[in-house]
Parts: C-alpha cells; sequence; structure tokens
C-alpha cells in the first residue's frame, strides 16, 4: 500500500499524531494514528499506541483483521527493539520527545 502522512508533534504532551496527506493520493480512504510515551522511571518508560484505518471500498472482516494485526506488529516491534538496544547500551533512545536547547 502506499500512503502519505501529516504528522504533528506535541512535545508539551509527550505525543504526535498523524493522519493522511488528504492533497496527495493514497491507497486508503483515511488514516489517524497516535502515539504518546509515558516515563515510569529512569529505566523505564510506557508508548501507546493507537491507529484507525479506513480502506477504499469493503473488505471482508478476516482479511481487515489479518491487516490489521499484521500493521499492529510491524508499526510497533521497532520501537521495543530500539529502546532495548539502546537500554543495554547504558544510554537513553533519542526521543522525538526530547527538548530542543
Amino acid at each position: 500500500y502506499e500512503c502519505y502522512y501529516d504528522h504533528t508533534l506535541h512535545p508539551t504532551k509527550s505525543s504526535l499524531t498523524w493522519s493522511l496527506d488528504y492533497d496527495k493520493y493514497s491507497d486508503f480512504d483515511d488514516v489517524q494514528g497516535h502515539w504518546h510515551v509515558k516515563s515510569l522511571s529512569p529505566s523505564r518508560t510506557r508508548v501507546f499506541y493507537a491507529a484507525d484505518l479506513k480502506l477504499r471500498g469493503a473488505v471482508p472482516g478476516p482479511i481487515m483483521n489479518f491487516l490489521s494485526k499484521v500493521a499492529l506488529k510491524e508499526s510497533t516491534t521497532w520501537v521495543k527493539k530500539q529502546s532495548e538496544k539502546a537500554f543495554e547500551k547504558g544510554g537513553q533512545a533519542e526521543s522525538f520527545m526530547a527538548p530542543q536547547a
């Protein structure tokens, strides 16, 4: 699938939202999503992810369920890998929420 997004960073809320770039053609009819980062301690962070997807035309339920599961896994696997790698090195992962100097 090909699609184009507009991203909006909300640093004071530790979140990032996105939606389709409606000026460009995408294979999806609509997509909206949200990442939220919550620090639990110096070594623990919880990441929340949500996304809504609307495909063009009717899609059978089993196919939509499969797409949802695959998309969720692919969309979040990299976060776990990168955060664990940074933790093993004794540092923090670069964060899109980091304050700008």
